[in-house]
């Protein structure tokens, strides 16, 4: 389970969960009452958001797609439902992170939102998938901006390596279906 050390907590750390109380106990996520669906309810924001720029309804603007502390927040929403083995993350996954790593218009090379596209390539990192092991992979090697490219191709290997020192995440996938 994700733990969380709410006296050490930093504004924008990937790896610090949202503070809780004052105590210094660890805490786990899925005991606070109201994460799991607070988590939900983030991932669906970003889905209708990406949704709304990737159709042309609301207008597109590098790395505008939501507020950077909002990216944060659908990052760590991911992060525990990686954890938890929420439907929702693998549900919501692709279309959100391709939403994000890439423009509307194909000639574009900016992102809709580099901060949440490496945000999640973060959370696929410390709570490995399948699937997001997978999609960072496939989005790394189309994804039109060099630098973003460099850096989601090492983020892809990290994450590869992360899945491999955790088969019971394999082993649960496989139980379940094949691999993505």
């Amino acid at each position: 389970p994700l733990l969380i050390w709410p006296s050490v907590l930093r504004p924008y750390d990937r790896t610090a969960p949202i503070l809780v109380d004052d105590t210094d106990m660890p805490i786990s996520l899925s005991d606070v009452p109201g994460f799991a669906k607070f988590a939900e309810t983030a991932a669906h924001f970003a889905l209708s958001r990406v949704r709304a720029v990737q159709s042309g309804a609301e207008a597109y603007r590098a790395d505008k797609l939501m507020a950077r502390e909002d990216a944060h927040c659908v990052a760590r929403a991911f992060r525990f439902g990686f954890a938890e083995d929420a439907a929702w993350a693998e549900e919501t996954l692709e279309e959100i992170w391709r939403g994000t790593a890439f423009a509307p218009d194909p000639k574009a090379k900016t992102l809709p939102s580099q901060t949440l596209t490496y945000e999640i390539a973060h959370a696929a990192i410390a709570e490995p998938r399948p699937l997001a092991v997978r999609l960072m992979a496939e989005i790394a090697s189309s994804v039109r901006h060099a630098s973003v490219k460099k850096r989601l191709t090492r983020f892809a290997k990290q994450a590869a390596t992360a899945l491999a020192n955790r088969p019971e995440r394999v082993l649960d996938q496989l139980a379940r279906g094949p691999l993505p």
